[in-house]
């Protein structure tokens, strides 16, 4: 798809892209909105201008607005394009050949952790050794591996680089990038805060621009204490065991499947993982991080509890009476058991919910908030309530500038939608 440059500025009502001397295809391409993020209306966008050169990226500013209530943030701010651009291949930093979380391999990543729709095969990758590892495991060798601890400065062009840790998954981190003009970009990836057992605990950078994600970024998600849920996953497990009822829990195979284990062994049960699972707590234990649990290989000890990848086909069957429960955050929607076929689900998330993410960016300091997936509009409306200037980008938006979302899109249901993002959704592969 061709991709062009959307060039906001703060005047009103003015066009200010040379009217008639644009071709009549990005005079059509006019985006009128019928209210401004602060809630104003009549706010219309200047038509779309091609890019420079072969211009690929699509460099997303602010709309061209007057100043409305809870459009919070220097004016100077508004007339700046984000300092990332939205490809194909997912994010990079504007003027740098750095890209961010790229989901098909490009010169140069950094990779905040490994989940699938994490990574992919890069000819150099930038991430911790434990995510390094993780990758590598998953998609095969990476050609230049570039593994940095937390907090060691590396140099990348004129970038200076520094990574801090997310919470989310062993090894998982976010990246500050500072340009040479002091100016400081911090991506979280995917992040947690609170305490992991098998995950080093999220810090909150200073920066100046922060990007971060927004899966569990509505108001409705509201997670309680991570301890309280485990207390009650291991009660649940204990009450089936009692009745002769075998208790199988399903998680991705990666991060929430070894935190689960430790939790519950930290509670006195023993743990028979599925072989996908039980292969990285293998990996993890060779980092340092050793995990208490059997690999499954047909049949179940006494007392023991079952641990899989929420997908059916690898389920035990035939073993008599089973129960199962889900670890997801998407526990807290009606349908949260019944998406991967459970009996019960409990709401364990290695993801922030919203009062995190409100706290988080607030804690940044930051002076402008780029909110990306699940629900980043609704995340940039909370923080520009909060006082922030903060602003959302979706890889819908960047179809529906061109009125390319395919059919099968546009019939997909809400419900759907809903269920198809990271904690996350199947096709994303978060396993």
């Amino acid at each position: 798809m061709r991709a062009f440059t959307f060039f906001a500025r703060l005047e009103s009502g003015e066009d200010t892209t040379g009217g008639s001397t644009l071709p009549r295809l990005h005079e059509a391409m006019q985006l009128t909105r019928s209210s401004t993020p602060g809630g104003s209306s009549g706010a219309t966008a200047p038509p779309l201008r091609p890019e420079a050169g072969s211009g690929c990226p699509l460099r997303l500013a602010s709309w061209a607005q007057r100043r409305a209530p809870g459009d919070i943030g220097p004016r100077s701010m508004q007339d700046t394009p984000m300092p990332v651009e939205w490809l194909k291949g997912g994010l990079k930093l504007s003027g740098s050949p750095l890209w961010l979380d790229a989901r098909r391999k490009v010169d140069v990543s950094f990779v905040s952790h490994a989940h699938t729709d994490h990574i992919a095969r890069h000819t150099r990758a930038i991430g911790t050794l434990e995510t390094l590892t993780l990758m590598q495991h998953r998609v095969g060798t990476i050609e230049d591996a570039i593994a940095l601890k937390y907090r060691e400065p590396f140099s990348l062009g004129d970038l200076k680089l520094e990574l801090f840790p997310a919470g989310h998954v062993l090894g998982a981190a976010q990246v500050r990038a500072t340009r040479p003009d002091g100016h400081r970009i911090v991506y979280t990836g995917d992040f947690s805060p609170g305490v992991f057992l098998t995950a080093t605990r999220a810090e909150v950078p200073a920066c100046d621009t922060l990007i971060m994600e927004s899966t569990f970024g509505h108001p409705k998600y509201r997670f309680p204490p991570r301890e309280q849920v485990y207390d009650e996953v291991a009660e649940w497990c204990r009450r089936h065991l009692r009745h002769g009822t075998r208790p199988v829990l399903l998680a991705y195979s990666l991060g929430k499947s070894q935190e689960s284990i430790q939790q519950l062994a930290a509670r006195g049960l023993r743990v028979a993982a599925h072989e996908s699972i039980h292969a990285i707590s293998q990996l993890y234990a060779s980092l340092g991080v050793g995990i208490d649990a059997r690999k499954f290989e047909g049949t179940f000890r006494e007392d023991e509890v079952g641990l899989f990848p929420p997908f059916k086909k690898q389920r035990p069957r035939d073993l008599g009476p089973m129960a199962t429960a889900v670890l997801t955050g998407w526990a807290l929607e009606p349908w949260g058991a019944r998406r991967s076929g459970a009996d019960v689900a409990f709401p364990v998330s290695d993801h922030a919910d919203y009062p995190s993410l409100l706290e988080f960016a607030k804690g940044t300091r930051a002076r402008e908030v780029i909110t990306l997936f699940g629900f980043a509009e609704a995340l940039a409306a909370g923080l520009r309530q909060e006082g922030l200037f903060a602003r959302a980008v979706t890889e819908k938006m960047q179809l529906d500038f061109f009125g390319a979302a395919s059919r099968a899109q546009q019939r997909r249901s809400p419900r759907r939608r809903e269920r198809r993002r990271d904690d996350r959704a199947p096709d994303r592969r978060s396993w």
